[in-house]
């Protein structure tokens, strides 16, 4: 039997602009669109909250004036012996030392040498038998910046150890007296001397402690500088000196008038114990800012 179309029977016209309104209404629906141009509604996700870090604990190097660590090579009856431990004795006869190609001289005890070396070989300016020395109140020059040593430490490049700027003709007489483990206390005697090295604190402060250092510039002028903001403290223990630079890069050089009475939190940056040091003992501070710049 033969299909009979009805009468009133029209085939839809199919039109582009249909196909294309179809298309597109599968198209938003798959995108989560009700409509052409028209967005779903979606629920409104809101932004995440802002965490506060606080501030971030940066890498700082310390050198004490009293009783620091120190590591020291000497002769014995039998040949080389090399210890460390906290220096607990030294001779009060000064250390006199004379910058090479100038010729200027200057007293020095031992806790302000940071390194002293005997001079195997002669060089300029340091004949055998005489010794080059570095001491802590040495100018630290802007592009020592300080950076990672292959063991993960910061290590300045300022402080890094080299030929010394001072030189020792001889040694004085008498002994100096360390202790540590595992030989106690030991007299090690001045004139058998290789070697003499103060072992920096390396460690992380999160921020230095609010505090003012007051130094005198000129005769009767004095600045107040915030401890919060130093980057590089050095002092001169002899002469009551110090040279404090700012994270602005502005440097202060006068007599200490005053130091504040306040502590520096350390946090040892490998078992993350943590520990304070007065101010008062800091010879030398040099504190890493972010970006691995002092400055």
């Amino acid at each position: 039997m033969a299909f009979m179309r009805s009468k009133s029977y029209r085939p839809a016209r199919v039109t582009t602009a249909r196909v294309t309104t179809a298309l597109m209404a599968g198209s938003l629906a798959l995108a989560g669109l009700s409509a052409p141009g028209v967005l779903a509604q979606q629920p409104v996700v809101p932004p995440p909250a802002e965490v506060d870090l606080g501030p971030i604990a940066r890498p700082v190097t310390i050198y004490v004036g009293d009783r620091p660590q120190v590591t020291v090579s000497f002769l014995g009856d039998h040949g080389l012996v090399r210890i460390t431990g906290t220096l607990t004795g030294a001779p009060s006869e000064a250390l006199k030392l004379t910058e090479p190609g100038t010729g200027r001289a200057r007293d020095a005890a031992w806790n302000e040498v940071r390194i002293l070396n005997a001079q195997q070989f002669p060089a300029e300016g340091f004949p055998l038998g005489s010794f080059s020395a570095n001491l802590l109140t040495d100018a630290v020059p802007a592009s020592g910046i300080t950076s990672v040593s292959s063991s993960g430490g910061y290590v300045s490049r300022a402080l890094d150890s080299g030929r010394g700027s001072w030189r020792l003709a001889e040694l004085p007489t008498g002994d100096l007296t360390l202790t540590g483990a595992p030989y106690g206390t030991l007299k090690v005697p001045i004139p058998r001397l290789l070697s003499f090295q103060a072992d920096p604190i390396r460690a992380s402060v999160t921020e230095l402690p609010k505090g003012i250092i007051q130094l005198q510039v000129l005769n009767g002028v004095n600045v107040s500088l915030p401890l919060a903001d130093v980057q590089l403290y050095q002092r001169d223990l002899r002469n009551n000196t110090a040279v404090v630079t700012l994270a602005d890069e502005q440097t202060f050089t006068g007599k200490v008038v005053q130091l504040p009475k306040v502590s520096v939190a350390l946090t040892d940056q490998n078992s993350r114990s943590t520990a304070s040091l007065p101010l008062e003992r800091i010879a030398l501070l040099e504190r890493v800012p972010p970006a691995g710049r002092r400055f």
